[in-house]
């Protein structure tokens, strides 16, 4: 048995695996199953979808706090970084001009926008992330030619599917 202390369960060999009969088996299928049929969705490659000026990118790289968020990017998205968002906030001040001065309501409107402005990438996340990621999903294909587990599985097979794929 392949073991990977990282993982919540081991990992087994395909020649691991005995049958009696993969019609009355239920398989269940997670992360990885994508990537053994040579399929690239990896999240680097959902990173290469963004491109490299692309805004919802730029706010994943420059606002989560972790030093490679692609490679655990599930994780990753619960580590926005607060203290960027509060250095925009203070440089969003400075831009906007957001001192006192006589006109309160000038000081209130600009300290506002300087506020909008510095939570702006955390709204990119929220509003686009999703749409990015369908978009992205959709252009995935499946490589008819690699099939490594159709010695066990059959078109009877029984599964439960727990991957953003549909393969």
């Amino acid at each position: 048995m392949a073991e990977n202390t990282d993982l919540l369960f081991n990992q087994i060999e395909k020649s691991e695996i005995s049958l009696i009969n993969s019609n009355t088996s239920l398989f269940i299928i997670g992360n990885g199953f994508d990537l053994i049929h040579e399929v690239p969705s990896s999240y680097y490659k959902f990173r290469d979808f963004l491109e490299g000026n692309n805004r919802l990118r730029n706010a994943l790289e420059n606002y989560i706090k972790r030093d490679d968020l692609w490679a655990d990017f599930e994780d990753s998205l619960a580590h926005l970084d607060d203290n960027a968002m509060l250095r925009t906030t203070n440089d969003m001040v400075d831009i906007y001009d957001v001192k006192p001065q006589f006109d309160e309501d000038s000081l209130a409107a600009n300290f506002f926008m300087a506020a909008e402005a510095a939570i702006g990438p955390a709204q990119t996340i929220m509003r686009e992330l999703s749409g990015e990621f369908k978009n992205w999903v959709s252009t995935l294909k499946i490589s008819n030619s690699t099939k490594p587990l159709a010695d066990i599985l059959s078109n009877k097979s029984k599964f439960i599917n727990f991957n953003y794929t549909d393969f």
